[in-house]
């Protein structure tokens, strides 16, 4: 584009709109003498309409060029009055627009930052087609060397292609935001895919089972259910896991529930261990029947197992948990008539103790009646006492950190709504995640991972509590923080971008805004989105599938329509026949 007759060819007059009549900072004022801004025309086989808001702009400087775009189209205020006696053609109108970026005046090429600037009378012109696809071209500051780019989507307002690499998408994390209905989905879906074909690596974290079609679409996947063909084991969650699951308070119930955790170990390796399983001195305990039970039993024996025993390792029967604690509210030693300690043996049922563990006793005894809470545990059996077609989370993580499956996803819908089951889960996943990027399992020569979570202002720093401690889910922000530096990253998808914490939003480096009408939200959105974005004003309006895409690696903030997922999203709601032929009982 560096030839005169291109030159003059972009500089035509029929595109000359008016001259620069104030600059200040970005921002700059066109005044328009004629009705430049109602025509509409073709200019080299490209049509142009110049009553668009958002419309670019050419700008000419002596020997500098700037790219600006349209923000709005004002009459003076000396006018505006007389406007219903003047003729169209008369009036006087005012082009406020946003300077994007200077163009090199050789190739056209966008500079990478604006280090000059207009002076008054500079003239302007409609930007040609030409300008638009050389910008388009090079939206990003930098693009490493041989980094392929995915074509997502058409600018809305000159439809050319916008293509972008991974790197300015998800370096410094994104966050795909916008309300029901408005295509966030479908976005997260579409860079799902792109990231496949591409051979790149992806975790998708769905409560809601929605993108299951997408993972169908490819072999090399890893597709697992929480509660129906995968469970968490529970002795390998860490004591805050438990913590948060079932709520203890600190200094009553929480030692209470650690002993009795330990102590159903114990009755595992007693069940395990031939040697000592048939001793009177051990069956004492009654081990046999799942529990263990210390009240006036003598404590040598068992004291000396678990001394020379490890039984860190060892699973433990979950149901009988709420049991086991009422056994371990116990005095240490028994008492005599005399009121003498009795060195070896235990005590009685100590009933202060037990009164303070009722409640956390009941709790987990209601989590344990409902069989969705139990599947999420523990390896189910199927009607003939066979063990279901099951395999632990973690194992199915494992196999994805072995660097050969492109797509681990994990469904979370079949998961109870029991207190913050789900929310407790996907710190678990995320905490995994995060050890093994502390690890280089996402580091060079290794693949980048990138992990999706949707709907997750459900899980960004959540707060549990039992009305006396208070604990905080911060893995899913540990990765934020942390994650990018090992290579993995975060794409949040959420239509409540407003709780989302601010120590994450301060983390994340690009948006996808879809639309958004609640203020609070829209706010949120445009705190991070750049000052000079020129779209505040559109969020409550863009349509399905449009979005304001903004990045820290992009020279400005653009408007795109995002190409459909090739995958049935299945976010829609149910829909309403014209006419139900009868009533369905």
């Amino acid at each position: 584009m560096n030839d005169n007759k291109t030159i003059t060819s972009i500089l035509d007059d029929s595109l000359f709109i008016g001259e620069i009549s104030k600059v200040k900072g970005n921002y700059c004022e066109v005044a328009v003498s004629k009705s430049t801004t109602t025509r509409k025309f073709t200019f080299h086989g490209d049509r142009y309409n110049l009553s668009l808001v958002k419309s670019f702009v050419l700008v000419v400087s002596n020997f500098s060029y700037f790219l600006a775009r349209i923000n709005s189209i004002e009459v003076p205020d000396k006018d505006r009055f007389n406007l219903s006696r003047q003729s169209s053609d008369s009036t006087q109108q005012l082009l406020k627009c946003i300077l994007i970026t200077e163009l090199d005046p050789i190739t056209f090429t966008p500079e990478k930052e604006l280090l000059s600037y207009p002076i008054i009378r500079s003239k302007v012109y409609v930007a040609d087609k030409r300008i638009i696809n050389k910008f388009t071209e090079n939206l990003e500051f930098t693009r490493n060397s041989g980094a392929r780019t995915q074509h997502l989507g058409n600018m809305v307002e000159s439809g050319a292609p916008i293509n972008v690499s991974f790197q300015s998408l998800f370096e410094r994390h994104l966050a795909i935001v916008g309300s029901t209905g408005s295509g966030k989905s479908n976005t997260a879906g579409r860079l799902i895919e792109e990231l496949s074909y591409s051979g790149q690596r992806s975790i998708i974290i769905d409560p809601t089972g929605e993108y299951s079609n997408i993972v169908d679409s490819f072999n090399n996947a890893i597709k697992l259910t929480i509660g129906e063909d995968a469970f968490v084991p529970v002795h390998l969650l860490s004591k805050l896991d438990l913590v948060n699951i079932f709520l203890p308070s600190e200094r009553a119930q929480l030692p209470k529930l650690m002993a009795a955790i330990n102590s159903l170990k114990t009755v595992k390796a007693l069940q395990n261990d031939s040697t000592v399983s048939n001793l009177k001195e051990f069956q004492q305990y009654g081990f046999s029947t799942g529990e263990l039970i210390r009240t006036n039993k003598d404590f040598e024996p068992l004291k000396s197992y678990q001394a020379s025993h490890n039984i860190e390792d060892l699973p433990f029967d979950i149901t009988q948990l709420p049991k086991q604690i009422q056994n371990e509210c116990y005095y240490e030693s028994a008492f005599q008539r005399q009121n003498a300690p009795e060195p070896t043996k235990f005590g009685g049922l100590d009933q202060t103790t037990y009164a303070n563990c009722s409640t956390l006793i009941s709790r987990i005894g209601q989590y344990l009646s409902d069989p969705n809470f139990n599947q999420v545990f523990r390896a189910q059996e199927d009607t003939h006492g066979n063990i279901k077609n099951v395999a632990p989370l973690f194992q199915y993580i494992d196999a994805f950190l072995k660097d050969r499956h492109e797509i681990l996803y994990i469904n979370l819908s079949k998961l109870p709504e029991i207190g913050k089951l789900k929310e407790v889960i996907v710190d678990i996943i995320s905490r995994r995640f995060l050890d093994a990027a502390m690890d280089g399992c996402f580091s060079a020569p290794h693949r980048p991972v990138v992990m999706f979570i949707d709907e997750a202002h459900r899980y960004l720093e959540k707060v549990t509590t039992n009305d006396f401690d208070v604990f905080t889910l911060d893995s899913v922000a540990n990765v934020a923080k942390e994650g990018r530096k090992k290579g993995l990253y975060l794409c949040i998808i959420t239509q409540s971008p407003k709780e989302i914490p601010q120590v994450i939003l301060g983390q994340i480096g690009s948006v996808i805004a879809h639309r958004l009408t609640n203020d609070r939200e829209k706010q949120t959105v445009l705190s991070i989105l750049p000052a000079n974005s020129s779209f505040d004003d559109q969020l409550p309006f863009l349509t399905p599938g449009t979005a304001i895409f903004s990045s820290n690696y992009l020279i400005t903030s653009i408007l795109i329509k995002f190409f459909q997922s090739k995958a049935n999203i299945l976010s829609s709601a149910p829909k309403f026949l014209k006419k139900y032929s009868k009533f369905i009982s």
